[in-house]
C-alpha cells in the first residue's frame, strides 16, 4: 500500500495552546477539543509519568521542572514526543489536534514557529498558536 507523500492544502486545525503553569491551557484545550471534535494531546498526560521518573533519576526530584539537567535532557524529549505523535496521527488521518504545553521557548522563537507551521502545513494542516 503507497502512502501519499505530497503537501495537502492546510485544512485541518492544529492548534497551539501555550501558556504559563496554571493559566488555564488544559481546560481551554479540552474545551476547544471537545467542541471543535479536535485529538486532544496534552504534555503532562502523555510525558508526565515518564518526565517524572526521568527528574527523579537526574534530579532526585520528580517535580524538577526547572534544572539545567531538566531543561536540556528531559524537556526537549516531552516536546518531542508530544508534537511526534501530533504529526503521526496527522499522517494517519487525523482531522485535527489541540496541543497543551507551555511552549514558551518555542512561541517565542520565529524560527521553530515558522518550521513548526511548514511542518504542519506539509502533512495537511493549519497551525494557529492561542497564548
Amino acid at each position: 500500500m503507497s502512502k501519499d507523500t505530497a503537501p495537502r492544502t492546510g485544512s485541518r486545525p492544529v492548534v497551539v495552546v501555550a501558556g504559563a503553569a496554571g493559566s488555564g491551557k488544559s481546560t481551554f484545550a479540552r474545551t476547544l477539543s471537545s467542541a471543535a471534535g479536535l485529538a486532544l494531546l496534552d504534555k503532562d498526560t502523555l510525558c508526565g509519568p515518564f518526565a517524572n521518573a526521568l527528574a527523579s533519576l537526574v534530579s532526585g526530584d520528580p517535580d524538577d521542572r526547572h534544572s539545567s539537567r531538566y531543561l536540556s535532557d528531559i524537556r526537549p524529549l516531552e516536546y518531542l514526543a508530544l508534537t511526534g505523535t501530533m504529526f503521526e496521527m496527522l499522517e494517519h488521518g487525523c482531522p485535527g489536534a489541540a496541543l497543551t504545553a507551555p511552549f514558551a521557548a518555542e512561541v517565542s522563537n520565529p524560527a521553530w514557529v515558522q518550521e513548526f507551521a511548514e511542518a504542519c502545513t506539509s502533512r495537511g494542516a493549519q497551525l494557529t498558536i492561542v497564548w
